[in-house]
């Protein structure tokens, strides 16, 4: 009988040790889980991390190259406006003659502006015209000098600088643009 305790007390000896080592495993797979979980955790947060980073870079390149675009049409719009000065100073205003002003004007002036050179031409002459000189200088008188364009600049608000020379007398003028479906048109003028 003793042995037979003693069996039973080794039996439940051996039972009670490998149920400790259950639990001890089974609180190590649980840890383990846990751990496993946290590292997910970590790495997840750190992929939302990284796509919100990519995303906003994706934006930020956008942006610059909307802000480069804006900018080189911009440039594109005033090379453009300045040109038109050039040519209507170079072909219709420091001429002698009206040549094909009437033309260039009728295609490089708001409808308004048009109205305006008409009135200003019948204001001094009959018949059927455009006030050219509205474009030269305030004060022109005739001269014995050379006529050249100096310099034509960009301005602000859409507005193109020429300074200029008619008959040697100097003459500064700002050439007011608007833009019409997509085309700029000459839409006033003040002498500086």
């Amino acid at each position: 009988m003793r042995k037979t305790i003693s069996v039973l007390a080794t039996l439940l000896v051996a039972v009670m040790t490998a149920c400790t080592n259950k639990t001890d495993e089974s609180e190590k797979n649980v840890a383990d889980s846990l751990e496993q979980v946290r590292q997910d955790s970590t790495l997840h947060a750190q992929a939302a991390e990284a796509a919100e980073a990519a995303k906003k870079a994706q934006a930020d390149s956008i942006a610059r190259a909307d802000s480069i675009a804006q900018v080189e049409a911009e440039k594109a719009a005033a090379s453009e406006r300045e040109q038109i000065v050039r040519q209507l100073y170079s072909k219709c205003i420091l001429i002698d003659g009206i040549g094909d002003s009437y033309s260039f004007l009728e295609n490089h002036c708001s409808k308004s502006f048009l109205k305006e050179l008409k009135k200003d031409y019948s204001d001094e002459y009959e018949g059927d015209g455009y006030a050219i000189w509205d474009f030269r200088a305030a004060a022109f008188q005739d001269g014995g000098g050379k006529t050249k364009i100096i310099s034509v600049t960009s301005a602000d608000n859409n507005s193109v600088i020429i300074k200029y020379k008619d008959m040697g007398i100097p003459g500064t003028s700002k050439i007011k643009f608007v833009e019409e479906d997509g085309k700029w048109l000459i839409d006033g003028v003040k002498h500086l």
